[in-house]
């Protein structure tokens, strides 16, 4: 969205990019944004860093700290833990284990942040 706003764009209540100047309902902070707009903008975000990225220098991460739309401090450290355990395993050696340690870790993340998010049955 830096990009429009460099290029004249401003909030509007519909995109209008005929408009003068043109208009976006999108540019609103982050936070601010409807959560399926969040959703999708992380989804699109990561699917762009995994092929612009080159493997040999990526850093994992199991979860998007930044993506936390209920502001949820036990969900943010939750996060933030997983990815530090998720710096240390990165350490290691590749190969299938370290591969298998990432996803339980990742799936172990995932059902924290359910639970944080909405409780236990």
């Amino acid at each position: 969205m830096s990009q429009k706003i460099g290029l004249g764009w401003i909030y509007g209540e519909v995109k209008n990019p005929d408009a003068s100047p043109p208009t976006h309902p999108c540019l609103v902070p982050f936070s601010e944004l409807p959560v399926h707009q969040q959703i999708k903008d992380a989804l699109f975000r990561n699917v762009v860093h995994a092929f612009l990225i080159p493997t040999a220098v990526t850093k994992t991460a199991v979860t998007d700290v930044g993506f936390n739309p209920s502001g949820n401090d036990t969900i943010h450290e939750i996060k933030t833990q997983a990815n530090v355990l998720t710096g240390i395993i990165d350490k290691l050696p590749n190969g299938r284990r370290k591969s298998v340690a990432l996803t339980k870790l990742e799936d172990a993340s995932m059902w924290a942040v359910k639970t944080a998010a909405v409780g236990d049955d």
